[in-house]
């Protein structure tokens, strides 16, 4: 299905499934979608391109390029998902598109679990993260920003990856048994309060390349095996 220059589309109780491209494509269009279920696309399940909407109570599972692709400028929010066992990405925002997610569950998708990218924004809210073997949370290029507040990020091969000056702000969040819990590589930023880092397989749990930088208030960092935090760059604890 494809909305071009459409507004207020309702869909509801519907399924996308196993189409020969994406479940469902919107281009400067407006849509609201509610339990609905995007599964086994050839391409992604959703890509909105310059669109706003709304997404609550639904799937998007076992798709070829992605669960969720939101770029060019749009904006919306997403609710109460479930988003599972894709190739490439769960929920990917890009290009200049603002999306809150909340109450989203991501397990198991290949390749990263959600990123923000080329000025991307995300705000992601008493979600859980968990059970990939790649990277859980990615926020990469300069202008691109995440926001995690309240969620889990659990048993990830990465847990939080900061890149090329993006930023990340991790409030009262708990990671826990990841390979990595957060890497920040040079000219990028991490801000994290009242959260956890526990137990990474790799026994350290917070990785500061050189011109990287962090700020870690009231925070736990426990059970590494080797350092809490290894910082080549600056770091205000």
């Amino acid at each position: 299905v494809e909305l071009n220059n459409t507004t207020d589309v309702e869909i509801d109780h519907c399924i996308f499934e196993e189409n020969g491209q994406c479940g469902l494509v919107a281009i400067e269009s407006s849509a609201n979608i509610a339990d609905c279920d995007f599964l086994n696309n050839k391409y992604a399940g959703v890509d909105f391109r310059n669109s706003k909407f709304t997404i609550s109570k639904s799937i998007s599972c076992s798709n070829s390029y992605g669960g969720l692709a939101f770029r060019n400028n749009s904006t919306g929010s997403v609710n109460e998902l479930g988003v599972g066992d894709n190739n490439q990405f769960g929920i990917c925002v890009e290009t200049g598109s603002n999306v809150t997610i909340k109450g989203t569950k991501f397990i198991s998708n290949d390749g990263i679990a959600c990123y923000s990218s080329s000025g991307g924004i995300v705000s992601l809210t008493d979600c859980n993260v968990s059970h990939h073997e790649g990277i859980a949370i990615e926020s990469d290029g300069t202008d691109s920003k995440f926001s995690i507040v309240k969620s889990e990020i659990l048993q990830n091969g990465t847990g939080i990856q900061v890149n090329e000056g993006a930023s990340c702000e991790v409030t009262e969040s708990k990671l826990f048994d990841n390979g990595a819990h957060v890497e920040v590589s040079a000219d990028s930023k991490l801000t994290a309060t009242d959260s956890s880092f526990q137990q990474s397989r790799n026994g350290i749990g917070i990785m500061v390349a050189e011109n990287g930088s962090i700020s870690i208030m009231n925070c736990k960092v426990i059970d590494e095996a080797k350092a809490g935090i290894a910082n080549a760059g600056n770091a205000t604890i």
